[in-house]
C-alpha cells in the first residue's frame, strides 16, 4: 500500500515538474515571438489571421485586437490577395515560400513587404495553418529603385554622349572593364569585346606617359584634363584630354579608375591665340567671382550689392556712349568695387548703430585695401585705380587720396554714382533701405559738386525714363 503510495507521489512529482516545463517553455517561446523585428502571423486555411506579434502591429497601425479578427483579404488589394493565395496553395501542399507583396495599411498607405511563410501541420499531416515572417522593406526597394533609376540614367548619358566614357584595372597591365561607344569608336575598335581585349598601355603612343599617369593617379587619386598623345588601331597619333578619378574600397585601396576622354586634336589644331584668349577670359572671369563673393561673405548685408552697382554703372557707360570694351572694364571694375572690405572685420561691417571714428577709419581704408589686391593684376583696364578712387568726390571730399575734378578717372566718377544710388536703395544694418527718388534727389543736389554731372544726367535718365530696375539676388 505505502509503495503504492510512493508511486502515485512521484507520478505527480513528474506531471508537475512538465507543467512547469512546459510554462517555461511557452513563456519563452511568447518572449521570442514578442521580441521579434519581423511581424509574425498565423493565419488559418480560409485566411483568417489568429495570432500576430506586435511587430506586425506596427507594420499594418492595426491594433492586436483588431488584426485577430481580420481575414488577409481585408489588408491586402486585390491583386496581391491573389497573389498570397497561390502562394498558401503551395503550403498546403507542405511547400515553404519566399516572396513580396503590398500590403494596404490603417492609414491606407501601401508597404512593400516581404513573407517567408512555412506550413503547419497537425497530428495527422494535414495542413493546418500558415506561419509567416513579415519584413517591411518599403525603404529598401525604394532606395534600391533610386540606385536603379541613376544607374539608367548614368548608362543612357554614357552611351549617347561624345565624350569616351571608361573604367580601368589599376598597374601598367591594366585592363578596360567598361567602355562606351563612344571611346570605342574614338579608338577605331569595331566592338565592345574586342576593346575590353586590349591592355590600355597600348593605346599610349608613349609607354613613358602611361607609367607617369599611372604614377599621377596613384599619387593623387586623380587627373584632369591631363593631356595626352594617343594611338588608334590603325597607328595614327591624336590628342586626347582625359580626366580620372580613383575609386577606392572601404580599406582605402584603389578598385579601378573611372575616366573621361575627349579627342582635342581639331582643337589643338585650331587658331592657338584665340583658344588662349577664351582661357584668359574664363580664368578672369572666375577670379573675379572668387573675389566678389569673398567679399559678400565677409559683409552679408551688402550681398549682391557688387553685382548691382555694376549693373546700374553699365547701364550709365552705355547712356554716356562708352566703347564695349570700356564698358565692359567698368563692369567688372563694378564687381570689384567693394573687394578691399575683406580687411574689415565683420562685427564692424554688420553692425547696426554709429561707428566710433576707429572703426569707420577701417571702412575708409578699404579702396585701398582693394586696390593693393588688384594692382598686381594685369586686367586690360584701370581696374585698380577704379576701386581705388570708387569714393572719391569732384570737391576733394572723398577717400582715401582726397583726389578732385579730372584727378578721378571715368571709371570712377560712374561708379561713385551708381555706388550712391544702390546704397541708399537698398537696406543696411545701420538703416532700412531710403528709397529711389530720395538717392535721385541726392545725386541732383550734388551734380557738379560731389559727382559728375554728366555721370548724374545719364543715370538719372537710365533710372527715370528708361525703367532701370536692380536684378534680386
Amino acid at each position: 500500500m505505502r509503495s503504492r503510495i510512493e508511486d502515485l507521489e512521484k507520478s505527480e512529482k513528474r506531471l508537475k515538474q512538465s507543467e512547469y516545463e512546459l510554462h517555461d517553455s511557452r513563456k519563452q517561446y511568447r518572449t521570442l515571438v514578442e521580441t521579434l523585428h519581423e511581424g509574425l502571423v498565423i493565419a488559418d486555411p480560409e485566411e483568417n489571421i489568429v495570432f500576430a506579434n506586435e511587430a506586425f502591429s506596427v507594420i499594418c497601425q492595426y491594433s492586436r485586437s483588431e488584426i485577430i479578427e481580420m481575414n488577409w483579404k481585408d489588408i491586402l488589394p486585390e491583386k496581391e490577395l491573389q497573389k498570397l493565395l497561390n502562394e498558401t496553395a503551395k503550403r498546403k501542399k507542405g511547400i515553404s515560400s519566399l516572396y513580396e507583396i503590398n500590403l494596404r495599411r490603417k492609414d491606407n498607405e501601401l508597404r512593400r513587404v516581404s513573407i517567408s511563410a512555412v506550413p503547419c501541420l497537425n497530428r495527422d499531416g494535414e495542413f493546418e495553418s500558415s506561419i509567416a515572417l513579415i519584413l517591411d522593406i518599403t525603404e529598401r526597394k525604394k532606395a534600391e529603385d533610386i540606385l536603379r533609376n541613376s544607374e539608367e540614367k548614368y548608362r543612357t548619358l554614357t552611351e549617347n554622349i561624345n565624350i569616351g566614357v571608361y573604367r580601368n584595372t589599376v598597374g601598367p597591365k591594366g585592363k578596360f572593364i567598361e567602355a562606351n561607344p563612344a571611346i570605342i569608336k574614338m579608338f577605331g575598335y569595331k566592338n565592345k569585346e574586342k576593346f575590353l581585349s586590349i591592355n590600355v598601355s597600348d593605346l599610349y603612343e608613349n609607354s613613358e606617359d602611361r607609367r607617369i599617369f599611372n604614377s599621377r593617379m596613384l599619387s593623387f587619386g586623380y587627373v584632369r584634363d591631363e593631356e595626352l598623345r594617343l594611338r588608334r588601331k590603325n597607328g595614327t597619333v591624336f590628342f586626347g584630354s582625359v580626366s580620372a578619378v580613383a575609386v577606392k574600397d572601404e580599406q582605402g585601396r584603389i578598385r579601378y579608375y573611372d575616366g573621361v576622354i575627349e579627342d582635342i586634336t581639331e582643337r589643338k589644331r585650331s587658331d592657338e591665340i584665340k583658344r588662349n584668349f577664351k582661357d584668359l577670359r574664363r580664368t578672369l572671369e572666375g577670379t573675379v567671382h572668387a573675389l566678389a563673393v569673398t567679399a559678400e561673405i565677409t559683409d552679408p548685408y551688402t550681398a549682391g550689392h557688387q553685382y548691382r552697382v555694376s549693373s546700374l554703372a553699365c547701364a550709365i557707360a552705355r547712356k554716356l556712349g562708352l566703347p564695349e570694351k570700356q564698358i565692359e572694364g567698368i563692369r567688372i571694375a563694378g564687381i570689384l568695387h567693394d573687394i578691399g572690405k575683406i580687411y574689415v572685420p565683420p562685427s564692424i561691417l554688420n553692425r547696426p548703430g554709429k561707428l566710433v571714428e576707429i572703426e569707420f577709419s577701417m571702412i575708409r581704408a578699404h579702396p585701398s585695401v582693394g586696390y593693393n589686391i588688384l594692382k598686381s593684376i594685369d586686367f586690360p583696364w584701370p581696374i585698380a585705380e577704379a576701386v581705388l578712387q570708387h569714393h572719391e568726390r569732384l570737391d576733394g571730399s572723398g577717400y582715401p587720396k582726397g583726389l578732385k575734378s579730372e584727378g578721378i578717372i571715368l571709371e570712377a566718377r560712374i561708379l561713385g554714382v551708381a555706388d550712391v544710388v544702390e546704397a541708399m536703395s537698398s537696406h543696411r544694418p545701420y538703416r532700412p533701405a531710403i528709397g529711389r527718388d530720395i538717392s535721385i534727389n541726392e545725386i541732383s543736389q550734388n551734380k557738379g559738386i560731389l559727382f559728375d554731372a554728366d555721370v548724374v544726367d545719364a543715370c538719372i535718365k537710365v533710372l527715370v525714363e528708361d525703367g532701370f530696375e536692380f536684378e534680386s539676388t
